[in-house]
């Protein structure tokens, strides 16, 4: 399938020489290659470069002879041309472009009154009422308004119509503007524009035409392609004598990364083109195409700033949820331009004479849809919310599979419709590309096209950071034909990496079932290559299946027996081998297992010693050993010393007085990928062997109910390992050093109190081990009575106290102070409909309030955790509004604007707005946050959430609203209640 050469990529490449020389042969030609523009000949377009010219001609050779590939036909995910993909046009849209065009269709009852009210408005505005008269250059007058009112809506700031024009495609106006600021044939540098990389091509394209210099800013892939503005600082420093900087752009949501700039983004590159003086160029033509985290449009936060920066901002009909690419209509807004600029640019326009009429009416039909009155909107919201859910499918599955393919690496599609995947191009690939004078990812992407019929973009097309290798590919295939494209990419990536992997690149490496093995820049595996990391991934082995955990990123896939692994710098070719399962199984006798029911990790060194009611239970890391180097943590396994000498003598004794020895130690490193959990496992073995005793051990090696001060951990041992066995918690103990202890002189303060309130919870005696090193020295410990008090427990540590929150209410009323039991009480003082507008910091019970008293009334609920941004909310509002059902705004709502917003909109519909205040304690809120942390009921927000939240808590006054009630907070667990409540009642915070 992967022949050395191939015919189309000679053909493609050769096209040009061959021209060249038949031109430069032909003297009677006056216009030939030697006297055009230099401009053009630079200009490079890859998005309808070489390969889409040999995916036309596959498909006539395809027409011609369908044998000729094993595809019938090109897939031609290369350009983000919706409706070639087989979307449905919308309905309201297309009507009234026929009505438009023939206005005979006005006596016809198969188009609404919306529709032909519409044309009749559209038409009055155009010249001899028909669409096939020119119009203003600038575009129809009442379209602009109509863009102008949509700006408006869209920012919450004015849009003034005469600084908008519309423009055949956001193309035709980006590169007006970019004609407006070139001054490269009068000065003596040319004029740079900084450009994103990766960028869509025609912004180099242009660029090259114009003469002008592009100052290259690269994206930061390792961070959701976002912008850094020290790399915007060096970029506009390496063009320093090369050009006059007039612009930079910014594409959001990005093409043909796929990503969302953030809001503080987007602020930053606002301050750096004031503190440089540049036109900004945002090119928002994606708009409407965000399926994770919200759109903010440079103009909101221009004005949110109040800054008096020039901004050139376009929007076009051929994107979003319409895909009208065909019709050609955009509109590029112009924000604080100097009149008298402003008036060249559209005197320079004037030259085009205008963009399609049919096109401005198009534009019109998305910047101003039908309204909720119309006979139309049903079915236009419906059309639309059908196409970008699916889009938000497609965008997860796009990124799913990706990262399921060794050896490739996306980003998650959060906006556009491309996803632009990193992929891994072995030296031999490379080598054989460098021969056909090719980019490594132009080679990969043709071998695709011609082995797949599968037309994708090569990364180099748009520009990528040296040594890397990408494509774009589009999200727009249909549902049922996206998914079967994307497993012939995997399969052509298999065969491609078998064809072109080096014969040897490392030694063999053999894992046994259930272990694991670590590939990485190391001395075992000696792999040299730079970009592979000193823990690249993790190799398990389950049912003849090689599943392999990125570490970087903690993708997993799954290999079977044949396949070839590639890595930078290595590649495995995956063969099982059936073994004997060895009984001495272990690191130096000492066994390690994985435990069923909590994914602890479980070692013991002599059987693990025997059931005893007595415990002497023990911390690890600076309780029983130090570091040799001193260091917090160890470099490696070796770095480790005994933290007193006597130590083997002293555990000795306890085993003579019939206690059990086990450690419980919290090792999180290996969750988050800071330490291999072979070299933990090896250093607890090295250790331990040293003091040759029986002994178990129980590690957490995730941020979960296992790690300390949660007693997952102690509640495995006694549940599961000695049930039989009742603990004596009279005589039995635990020592850590963990003991939130402030600094004393020399000594420095304790990281966490997390032994403490372990044994606190557990119910054990505590030491910590100077405590208890000096007990076993003088042999008083085992006479020793324990006193809680000689180590108190700090009163910054919360551990909830049912006993004082009230039960027998639920709801106060804070003007009056009246109760009530019972959220459906509510409804005998309320009028419906009415609408419960949530007020309260994350994890004051909000959303778990709801589910308890209000799902069940047939409350709505418009919750921000699901919809994720305002707009949703809004919207999700009003169709609840128009079924008068009552309904709850489940938000944080901390602000006094925000509460006013939702009982502006109440009022306007109608409806009673009731704010119910959530408050708790500080300590408390970071209490359930850790909760929903390590039992998963909820999704945690980080603590400096909380903690900003509050700082922002403006305190709800009584003439905001007329009815708003307190909540009382009461624990409740419902079908989870045994196994979690336990949790609940504990110190679960160790700082």
């Amino acid at each position: 399938m992967f022949a050395k050469k191939s015919i189309g990529n000679i053909l493609n490449l050769s096209r040009f020489k061959s021209i060249q020389n038949q031109s430069q042969n032909l003297q009677n030609h006056q216009i030939n290659l030697n006297n055009i523009n230099e401009n053009v000949k630079r200009l490079e377009y890859a998005v309808r470069g070489p390969l889409v010219i040999r995916a036309g001609e596959i498909e006539k050779e395809l027409q011609k002879d369908p044998q000729t590939k094993p595809f019938d036909g090109v897939i031609r995910a290369n350009i983000g041309d919706c409706h070639a993909m087989g979307q449905t046009p919308l309905t309201f849209l297309r009507q009234v472009l026929a009505v438009a065009t023939d206005n005979s269709l006005m006596r016809s009852n198969r188009y609404s009154e919306d529709v032909k009210n519409r044309v009749r408005l559209l038409l009055k505005y155009c010249g001899g009422g028909s669409v096939g008269a020119y119009s203003d250059s600038a575009g129809v007058e009442i379209i602009r308004h109509h863009c102008a009112e949509y700006i408006q809506k869209r920012d919450g700031f004015d849009s003034d119509w005469r600084n908008i024009v519309i423009t055949s495609g956001a193309s035709e106006a980006i590169r007006a503007v970019m004609t407006l600021i070139n001054t490269s044939s009068t000065d003596l540098l040319p004029s740079g524009v900084m450009i994103p990389i990766p960028q869509y091509p025609l912004y180099t394209a242009t660029i090259a035409e114009y003469g002008m210099y592009p100052i290259k800013y690269y994206l930061d892939e390792d961070n959701q392609w976002s912008l850094n503005i020290d790399e915007l600082d060096r970029s506009l420093n390496s063009a320093d004598g090369q050009c006059i900087p007039k612009a930079i752009v910014v594409i959001n949501p990005g093409n043909p990364t796929g990503s969302v700039l953030s809001e503080q983004n987007i602020k930053d590159i606002i301050k750096f083109a004031k503190k440089h003086k540049l036109l900004i160029i945002a090119d928002e033509v994606y708009q409407h195409n965000v399926y994770d985290g919200n759109f903010f449009s440079f103009k909101k936060i221009l004005k949110e700033l109040d800054e008096e920066i020039e901004l050139a901002s376009v929007m076009s009909a051929s994107k979003g949820y319409m895909g009208e690419c065909g019709l050609r209509a955009g509109y590029c807004e112009l924000e604080n331009f100097d009149q008298s600029v402003k008036l060249m640019f559209f005197k320079m326009l004037s030259a085009r004479l205008c963009s399609s009429v049919l096109g401005q009416i198009a534009l019109d039909c998305i910047v101003k849809p039908p309204e909720r009155d119309e006979e139309s909107y049903d079915q236009y919201e419906k059309e639309k919310n059908e196409v970008l859910l699916s889009l938000k499918y497609r965008a997860e599955l796009v990124a799913k599979i990706f990262n399921a393919i060794p050896g490739y690496r996306s980003n998650k599609v959060a906006g556009a419709m491309y996803a632009f995947p990193k992929i891994d191009i072995p030296k031999k690939a490379i080598e054989e590309a460098a021969k056909l004078k090719q980019a490594p990812d132009f080679f990969y992407a043709m071998k695709l096209l011609e082995s797949y019929g599968i037309c994708v973009v090569p990364g180099s097309g748009f520009g990528q950071q040296p040594g890397t290798y990408h494509f774009r590919t589009t999200i727009l295939p249909p549902e049922e034909k996206i998914e079967s494209m994307l497993n012939k990419i995997q399969e052509f990536h298999q065969k491609f990496l078998a064809s072109y992997s080096l014969d040897r690149l490392v030694p063999d490496q053999e894992i046994k079932e259930g272990h694991t093995l670590t590939i990485g820049r190391n001395r075992r595996c000696k792999i040299k290559d730079l970009k592979c990391s000193r823990s690249f991934c993790e190799l398990t082995i389950s049912n003849k299946r090689l599943k392999i955990k990125f570490l970087k990123d903690a993708r997993i896939v799954t290999m079977k027996s044949g396949d070839l692994f590639q890595g930078p710098g290595f590649g495995y070719k995956i063969k099982m081998i059936d073994t004997i399962a060895n009984d001495e199984d272990g690191i130096d006798g000492f066994v390690w297992k994985e435990a069923d029911d909590n994914k602890a990790l479980i070692g013991s060194l002599s059987g693990g010693g025997k059931s005893s009611p007595k415990i002497a239970a023990f911390d690890f890391d600076f309780t029983l050993i130090g570091t040799k180097t001193g260091q917090p943590f160890p470099n490696d396994e070796n770095d480790w010393k005994l933290m007193n000498p006597n130590l083997p003598k002293f555990l000795r004794q306890l085993i003579e007085q019939d206690y059990r020895l086990v450690i419980f130690s919290n090792q999180k490193g290996i969750s988050l990928k800071k330490v291999d959990v072979e070299e933990v496992k090896k250093r607890f073995a090295a250790a331990l062997r040293s003091i040759n005793l029986p002994c178990l051990v129980l590690i957490a090696p995730n941020d979960d109910f296992n790690r300390k001060p949660a007693t997952g951990l102690w509640d495995h041992f006694v549940t599961q390992i000695q049930p039989e066995t009742k603990i004596d918690y009279k005589q039995s103990f635990y020592v850590g050093d963990a003991a939130g202890r402030k600094k004393s002189g020399v000594k420095a303060a304790d990281f966490s109190a997390s032994d403490l309130l372990f044994a606190s919870n557990c119910g054990l005696n505590f030491l910590v081990p100077e405590k208890f090193f000096d007990h076993m020295h003088r042999n008083t410990l085992f006479s020793y009575k324990f006193d809680s008090k000689e180590m108190p427990i700090p009163e910054k540590f919360y551990k909830f106290d049912s006993k004082s929150m009230e039960t027998n209410f639920l709801l106060k009323n804070r003007l009056t102070s009246e109760k009530i039991r019972h959220p459906k009480n509510l409804n005998s003082i309320l009028p419906s409909p009415h609408c419960l507008i949530f007020c309260g910091l994350p994890a004051t019970g909000k959303t778990k309030f709801y589910e308890n008293y209000l799902e069940s009334l047939n409350y709505g609920h418009v919750s921000m955790d699901e919809l994720r941004n305002i707009s949703k909310c809004f919207k999700k509002a009003d169709e609840l509004v128009r079924q008068r059902k009552n309904f709850v705004i489940d938000n944080t709502n901390v602000t006094k604007s925000s509460r006013l917003e939702w009982i502006k909109f109440c009022k306007e519909n109608d409806y009673t707005p009731v704010l119910l205040h959530f408050d708790l304690p500080i300590q408390h809120l970071l209490h359930n946050n850790r909760f929903r942390q390590i039992t998963k009921l909820h999704k945690p927000v980080p603590n400096v959430a909380i903690y900003s939240m509050r700082n922002k808590f403006e305190e709800i006054g009584p003439d905001e609203c007329s009815k708003q009630f307190q909540v009382n907070f009461v624990v409740e667990f419902g079908d989870d209640k045994q196994k979690f409540q336990q949790f609940y009642f504990m110190y679960l915070n160790e700082k």
